[in-house]
């Protein structure tokens, strides 16, 4: 017996093939390999054939482990990031040390709707102001972000347990 996948059909056929050595069934035909249609058996119907609601739930199944990566590993740290900077940006006040998009580190002076005046290379005698966006500060030394807030509220519990367990 030989398979043959029939592309067209997209089906599998098992076609019977006498051995070179044996003799044929038929005696007037030549020697060559004749398929007759009763020979040709068509297989049992695979599992993808019989269930194709299963490889499309697996299909979906994939598609949404894709999703949910993408989003734990992309979006949802860049929300994170961006509400830290808006936080930043809102909490700024005059003398507070900041660092702007094109890395430069210069000193708030005055604060406006929309713009920031930072002083760059205070204490000399060349500082010069230059107007800046608030979208445009990235950092600020004075402002403490979520995470800082956190730590900080950890350590004092600690000190206060400290200071219970020494106090007994």
């Amino acid at each position: 017996m030989k398979t043959f996948y029939l592309l067209a059909e997209s089906k599998t056929y098992e076609v019977y093939q006498p051995e070179q050595g044996a003799a044929p069934e038929n005696a007037g035909s030549n020697d060559t390999a004749s398929v007759n249609s009763a020979e040709v058996q068509q297989p049992q119907s695979n599992a993808a054939e019989a269930n194709p609601q299963g490889s499309m739930l697996l299909m979906v199944g994939y598609i949404v482990v894709l999703v949910a990566v993408f989003y734990f590993l992309i979006i949802k740290p860049q929300k994170k990031r961006s509400n830290e900077l808006k936080e930043i940006q809102e909490a700024m006040k005059p003398g507070d040390e900041v660092m702007t998009s094109s890395g430069f580190f210069g000193k708030v002076a005055e604060i406006g709707d929309e713009k920031v005046l930072v002083e760059f290379g205070s204490g000399s005698s060349r500082s010069i102001r230059i107007p800046v966006k608030k979208s445009e500060i990235y950092g600020c030394s004075s402002v403490k972000t979520e995470e800082e807030k956190k730590k900080e509220k950890e350590d004092a519990k600690k000190e206060e347990k400290k200071d219970k367990k020494e106090k007994e």
